[in-house]
């Protein structure tokens, strides 16, 4: 019986426009029942990317305006103890790629394993914020 992904956190994520912001996310999978909610290790994993697309409905059917990539060193899969793989993905967001965002975002993470199969174990909203400015002399 093949192993059902399920999207287990649809989280929402609050950053600042136009820094180096750096989201850790643990992705899971479900066991065979499609209930019980396992560690979906990364070792298998052929590519895994982060996609962000505007947040309106019409927007949100185009493409990604914004999509990083393990194989391009701007997602990581973090190690554990002994140097294995784990659950756990860094995504590094550059201040250049961010700079003139602002507002409501729809962001996914999508893995393909080695057989070329791709799922989506996580979704969810970027909040992306301008940086407040302050008055001089104030």
């Amino acid at each position: 019986m093949p192993v059902m992904y399920d999207r287990y956190h649809d989280k929402t994520l609050h950053i600042t426009a136009g820094g180096d912001e750096f989201i850790y996310v643990d992705l899971f999978k479900a066991d065979s029942s499609g209930i019980t909610p396992k560690p979906l290790l990364l070792g298998e994993a052929a590519e895994i990317e982060f996609r962000l697309a505007p947040y309106s409905v019409i927007e949100s059917k185009k493409h990604s305006l914004l999509t990083l990539y393990h194989s391009g060193g701007e997602i990581t899969i973090v190690p554990d103890s002994y140097g294995g793989a784990t659950n756990r993905i860094q995504i590094k967001l550059p201040a250049a790629k961010t700079q003139h965002l602002s507002g409501g975002f729809v962001y996914q993470v999508m893995i393909t394993d080695r057989a070329g199969q791709s799922f989506i174990p996580l979704q969810g909203i970027l909040v992306i914020s301008e940086l407040i400015q302050t008055k001089e002399g104030a």
